[in-house]
C-alpha cells in the first residue's frame, strides 16, 4: 500500500534511538512501527517468532537426547529451558501491560 501523506515530528536523540531499537526488534522500519503504534495496533515482534522457532528446535534436541538415553544432559538442558520460558513469559506479560 502506498502512503501519499506525510507527517513530521521532532524527537530527542534518545527518543529516536529508542524508537529505532523498538522498530528493529519488531523487524519493521520506523515508519511501519510508528504507524502501527499510532493506530493502536498490536506490534508483534518478529524476534518473538524467531525465538519461539529456536526454542522449539532446542526442545526437539532435548527430546532426542532423552530418547538416546542421555537423560542427565537432557534434564540439565530442560531445567535451563524452564528458566528461560519463565523469563520469556514475564517479558511478554510486561509488554502486554505497557
Amino acid at each position: 500500500m502506498k502512503y501519499p501523506e506525510r507527517l513530521y515530528t521532532r524527537v530527542s536523540a534518545e527518543q529516536k534511538e529508542q524508537i529505532q531499537n523498538s522498530a528493529d526488534t519488531a523487524g519493521m522500519t520506523i515508519c511501519e512501527y510508528l504507524r502501527e503504534r499510532a493506530l493502536s495496533r498490536h506490534v508483534k515482534s518478529t524476534v518473538d517468532v524467531r525465538m519461539l522457532a529456536e526454542l522449539r528446535r532446542i526442545g526437539g534436541m532435548v527430546k532426542s537426547l532423552w530418547k538416546e538415553g542421555r537423560t542427565e544432559e537432557a534434564t540439565a538442558i530442560r531445567e535451563g529451558l524452564d528458566g528461560l520460558r519463565m523469563a520469556i513469559q514475564s517479558a511478554q506479560e510486561a509488554e502486554r501491560d505497557r
